[in-house]
């Protein structure tokens, strides 16, 4: 369900692709008609460009859909479009969307801080082990590499607990939800149904 649905989102990546690049040959031909040079289209790229950012922005969280509520294919990615639709109450910024945007920009300044953290003792004993320079350089790739997963994970880890977040605002989703939902699709418990 996972594979398909990871395709079924390129495709409408793609599709959000294509909807831009076609407004842009339309404004370009628009714009070819009423000036000397259609060039003056270049205008509307970075617009345009809005509109898979926006796409992709909503359809982001189909993977913990998937994942958690067993929800796969266009069902996946429409419940993450509407789960990132609206406005929660509260300080600001109390659009979800914008919530996402946000915390994706600090996803990429935590990621490079911890990278650079990482990348930095590297550097530093490649520099002091010029003797032995394979060495160096597998242990550099190595705490490169480690500081890459550690912000890996907790890109991932935050990206839940907004899920999870957007949920309980939304739906009133709680703990003891999804303990009751996880029990209903253990096997344990359709094992203990099944006897009863």
């Amino acid at each position: 369900k996972y594979v398909v649905t990871s395709m079924l989102f390129i495709c409408a990546v793609f599709v959000f692709f294509l909807a831009a690049v076609a407004l842009a040959i339309v404004f370009f031909v628009l714009f070819q008609m009423l000036t000397p040079s259609g060039w003056w289209s270049a205008l509307t790229w970075l617009p345009l460009s809005l509109i898979p950012a926006y796409g992709i922005m909503k359809l982001l969280l189909f993977d913990k859909v998937v994942l958690i509520e067993d929800v796969a294919y266009m069902s996946a990615l429409k419940r993450s479009w509407l789960l990132l639709t609206g406005k929660a109450r509260g300080e600001w910024p109390r659009g979800y969307l914008l919530r996402l945007i946000i915390l994706l920009h600090l996803f990429v300044l935590i990621y490079f801080t911890i990278a650079l953290l990482f990348q930095f003792p590297a550097s530093l004993i490649q520099m002091l082990f010029t003797s032995s320079a394979l060495f160096a350089s597998i242990l550099g790739q190595v705490l490169s590499n480690l500081g890459g997963v550690i912000a890996g994970v907790f890109s991932s880890v935050s990206m839940v607990v907004f899920y999870y977040d957007i949920r309980n605002r939304k739906e009133g989703f709680d703990l003891k939800m999804l303990a009751r939902m996880t029990g209903e699709r253990s096997p344990i418990a359709s094992r203990e149904k099944s006897r009863s």
